[in-house]
């Protein structure tokens, strides 16, 4: 096990782990609860930061992206947060979105349990003008339900963004 300081772009703050250097990215970022999906590994060429790709975690020793200081004393970690905050995948971890609702005439609940497992979503902007005024009918009681869940999830996505 090597000390290794861990920096984020942006972050002045520092954290410090023992961690293994023949281990990949891909293990180094289970371990580690701070290295969630919205950060990528950097590796330095050239005084330049390159971001390693998730799929290709797996392909790369933590002791071939770390920097070492001029005196050899340090070994550091980068990291940078990806740029937008709209991952799918971060969002749905975020607020649960996969979770289900109760749905009845006297109102709507969340549940604390996942109804299904979203898988390869996309998300489009649709900008400030993606909203329509408009009335909403109802041919049966399921035809409400459906149309309720609909609104509901774009309420919940509203209210993120």
């Amino acid at each position: 096990m090597t000390f290794v300081i861990i920096k984020t772009e942006g972050d002045p703050n520092s954290k410090v782990y023992p961690l293994d250097l023949k281990k990949t990215l891909l293990d180094i970022r289970k371990q580690l609860e701070i290295i969630n999906d919205e950060l990528f590994f950097l590796k330095k060429f050239d005084d330049e930061f390159h971001e390693i790709s998730l799929k290709s975690e797996g392909d790369f020793l933590l002791e071939q992206v770390i920097g070492v200081t001029d005196d050899n004393s340090k070994r550091i970690l980068y990291l940078r947060k990806k740029k937008s905050s709209f991952d799918w995948n971060i969002l749905n971890n975020k607020y649960n979105l996969d979770y289900g609702c109760i749905m009845s005439f006297d109102g709507n609940k969340r549940v604390n349990k996942r109804a299904f497992k979203m898988k390869n979503c996309d998300i489009i902007d649709i900008g400030d003008k993606g909203y329509k005024k408009d009335k909403i009918g109802f041919d049966s009681k399921e035809d409400w339900m459906k149309k309720q869940i609909y609104l509901l999830m774009m309420m919940i996505l509203t209210l993120i963004f």
